[in-house]
């Protein structure tokens, strides 16, 4: 019987979330892109699904190009599986872009986050999925 470290795991993930959302406002797109496993998957709606950390790591790099550009993540639930090798997050994200007229626009909605535990011990996003639905 292996030891319960899901409430350490839990800790572990929202660390790297406190880690991952910086990365996003300080416009950092490999330190964001890092926080991804290498054959992780963006699902965002209305767009095409990005396939892996480098195109995610693309994906973030044009999104950051936009001047009005603002994105912060805070997780609302984590629960850690019971074997501790996989975990999902639910939480709420404010993501500022320019509209056609290059005016901020600001979403506020939810977002669902599968983590996997890597070889190293350390936490990875498998699938990321922001929605479109608020609270």
């Amino acid at each position: 019987m292996t030891a319960d470290t899901r409430a350490a795991d839990e800790e572990a993930i929202r660390a790297a979330d406190m880690a991952w959302s910086k990365a996003a406002g300080d416009k950092d797109p490999a330190k964001m892109a890092s926080f991804y496993a290498e054959n992780a998957v963006v699902m965002a709606p209305g767009m095409a699904a990005v396939k892996g950390r480098d195109a995610i790591q693309q994906a973030l790099t044009g999104m950051m190009q936009d001047p009005n550009f603002a994105l912060s993540f805070t997780p609302t639930k984590i629960v850690v599986a019971k074997a501790g090798d996989q975990a999902y997050e639910l939480g709420d994200f404010s993501m500022t872009s320019s509209d056609k007229k290059k005016k901020p626009v600001t979403l506020k909605a939810t977002y669902v986050v599968v983590w996997g535990k890597q070889m190293d011990g350390s936490w990875k996003a498998l699938v990321d999925s922001p929605t479109t639905t608020t609270e």
